[in-house]
């Protein structure tokens, strides 16, 4: 049943119910109605905002979208799409700028909170070298390769002339998985070997590669026992 802001009760209200009980309490599609303003002549913003996040499943797929497509939705023009995209790369923004502050890592968990800005959305593999210091901060991440992770296609040698230029004691390898299934493939885990075994030798410890989605991570070293 469709119904207008102005219809519900002061409570009931997004901005309303926002300021009564705060933003992070309030639904995604009340944020999101609160963003677009209106709906359009025959919807109200918050019916709009609900048939969105309910067509694209969350916020992350919406997130997905360019403009084109935003537009190809019944009442979201140009100005619509264009809000929706401006508030989704102020949280990336703001998401970016925390992972800043990030000093050290210590699980994989941080890795994660580390580089999923990054990796969000992607629709092919990318993977990065996180260098670290002897007290396992970060002193760079790089990306390595785009495409599958293969140790065919991708060189230990070129990754570890990385991790020496950047002056690193120890690395952590990171990619995505677009299926949104962290299971780590084979190739990822003959690579994961391979590269622990070369860089033992010339004492820059893999410490761990991370198989990251949208929506969570898996460790090839809690699974391998990597050393």
């Amino acid at each position: 049943m469709n119904f207008k802001i102005k219809d519900l009760n002061n409570t009931e209200r997004p901005r309303e119910k926002l300021l009564k009980i705060g933003v992070e309490n309030i639904s995604d599609a009340e944020l999101l109605s609160i963003v677009i303003g209106n709906g359009g002549i025959d919807k109200s913003a918050i019916n709009l905002s609900y048939e969105l996040v309910n067509k694209y499943k969350s916020l992350n797929g919406l997130a997905l979208l360019n403009i084109i497509e935003l537009t190809s939705n019944k009442n979201i023009g140009i100005a619509k799409a264009c809000s929706i995209k401006a508030a989704i790369e102020l949280g990336v923004r703001v998401a970016n700028f925390t992972n800043r502050e990030i000093k050290k890592i210590e699980k994989p968990q941080d890795i994660y909170n580390f580089i999923k800005e990054k990796t969000f959305g992607k629709q092919k593999e990318h993977l990065y070298l996180i260098s670290l210091n002897t007290r396992n901060a970060i002193i760079s991440c790089d990306l390595i390769s785009v495409g599958t992770v293969n140790e065919t296609l991708l060189s230990p040698k070129e990754i570890l002339k990385q991790a020496l230029k950047c002056g690193a004691v120890s690395m952590i390898l990171v990619h995505n998985h677009p299926s949104n299934n962290t299971d780590p493939s084979d190739d990822d885990i003959k690579l994961t070997r391979l590269l622990s075994n070369v860089s033992t030798q010339i004492g820059v410890a893999l410490l761990d590669h991370v198989v990251v989605s949208d929506s969570g991570f898996t460790s090839i070293k809690s699974l391998t026992n990597l050393t």
